[in-house]
């Protein structure tokens, strides 16, 4: 068995399979870097630090409020139904981004 990755095309120059092999393993290299960085910040304690301030929250909700105010295609609902999902849609992401700042914070 051998991975698609090296297998070389009688047609390709062996300069250009050398640097994609070369390139796919680098590539490969940094993306294990990430996740194990990911993975060691997502393990680490977030108990007991800053948080995100409620101003600074609201200043970014309010910058991002006109992204979200454009026309969402009507699928038979109403827009009070249409509203309610931006609302838990941005109830979500806030809590994503209190995350992301206690990541970033640690």
């Amino acid at each position: 068995w051998l991975p698609r990755l090296f297998v070389q095309f009688s047609a390709e120059d062996p300069k250009i399979y050398v640097q994609r092999i070369h390139h796919a393993l680098r590539a490969r290299e940094m993306a294990l870097a990430r996740i194990k960085l990911q993975l060691f910040v997502d393990h680490m304690p977030v108990e007991d630090m800053d948080t995100l301030s409620g101003d600074l929250l609201e200043t970014i909700v309010n910058a991002a409020q006109p992204l979200c105010r454009k026309p969402i295609p009507d699928a038979g609902r109403s827009a009070e139904a249409r509203q309610q999902d931006l609302h838990h849609k941005v109830d979500e992401l806030v809590e994503e981004l209190r995350l992301n700042w206690a990541r970033m914070m640690n």
